[in-house]
């Protein structure tokens, strides 16, 4: 069962013993971590389109930045991402 609704730790453990089935809960920023969200009793956490969106926010500031000071101050995010290209298509 998905919850994407519940922000809070009691409400999330009140489904839990509730429902016969796994529960899924969202990470929300500002919200119960991944362990407290576990001890609730939650079976899945998901991030929803957060990762996305992340990714989506730091475009825009990026494209933002070259646009209105025609600058490049993004190349520690540049560096993560091309470091993670490279080890998804690496050999072995």
């Amino acid at each position: 069962m998905y919850a994407p609704g519940l922000a809070r730790v009691e409400d999330i453990r009140a489904v839990v013993e509730a429902v016969g089935v796994p529960v899924n809960a969202l990470l929300r920023a500002g919200g119960p971590s991944v362990p407290e969200l576990a001890a609730a009793g939650a079976a899945r956490v998901t991030v929803g389109g957060a990762l996305a969106y992340a990714a989506l926010g730091a475009v825009v500031e990026m494209a933002s930045e070259l646009r209105e000071a025609g600058t490049a101050s993004y190349g520690r995010l540049s560096a993560v991402g091309a470091k993670a290209a490279r080890a998804a298509f690496a050999d072995g």
